[in-house]
């Protein structure tokens, strides 16, 4: 989808921004004001580690976006993005952003899809050992999205259909019998049942939010083709 193409339009109000070389566009853990493509130059994307260094996770280039999966999950910037040479961005302010989407679900799908895109990487963080690159896919492949809205239950006693689900975007909050709450954010994953540990719990919605599921039968098949998968039914978070 030729995202700069549809925020460059003339009835959409947006600001091409110059910048130099060394400048950092949005800061790690910084809260979404705006949506930015680029319409020039070299962009570098940096996450700090554990250990607290600074890693290169890519390069953008002319045609690519960023800074909008602040604005759809309503949390700070997963990365820094620093100019490593003089570029030309799109700026496009948050409600003039929302309200383009509004006009193009298309747009706000595609979009809804990246941010789960870096979701579903984030949570191979809870696999234990190394999960390939073809197990990887095949599990995004074979997922369904579901938007819901805030205040659905997604999951209560009496009504869980078994299946694995990965939170894309939004918040979820996990509420257990003694009435303690766990939320769910981006890149987190659980299992649709009626207890966890033996224990009741719901799970609802606490902001419009993008599930992707997929029901356990499928989850053994591809279980059953790409064993280290196995740990995705032994936890939940």
């Amino acid at each position: 989808m030729h995202v700069l193409s549809l925020f460059s339009q003339e009835s959409v109000r947006s600001e091409s921004v110059g910048i130099p070389f060394g400048s950092v566009v949005i800061d790690e853990g910084g809260a979404g004001d705006a949506s930015y493509m680029v319409r020039s130059g070299r962009l570098r994307v940096i996450k700090r580690a554990a250990d607290g260094r600074s890693e290169t996770t890519g390069f953008l280039y002319a045609g690519d976006h960023f800074g909008e999966g602040a604005l759809l999950t309503g949390r700070g910037h997963r990365a820094t993005v620093r100019a490593v040479e003089d570029s030309q961005v799109l700026k496009v302010p948050r409600d003039e952003f929302f309200r383009v989407l509004k006009k193009e679900p298309e747009l706000e799908a595609y979009l809804q899809d990246q941010v789960a895109n870096i979701a579903y990487r984030d949570f191979t963080r809870y696999l234990k050992g190394s999960v390939s690159g073809e197990a990887m896919s095949e599990l995004f492949r074979r997922l369904t999205r579901e938007e819901v809205t805030e205040g659905t239950t997604v999951s209560e006693p009496g009504g869980s259909r078994g299946r694995f689900c990965l939170l894309g975007s939004g918040e979820l909050e996990m509420i257990s019998k003694d009435g303690s709450a766990l939320a769910l954010v981006a890149g987190d994953f659980f299992e649709d049942a009626d207890t966890l540990d033996g224990e009741p719990r719901r799970i609802r919605s606490q902001q419009d939010s993008v599930i992707y599921h997929l029901d356990r039968a499928d989850l053994d098949s591809l279980i059953y083709s790409f064993p280290e998968l196995v740990p995705l039914t032994e936890i939940t978070r």
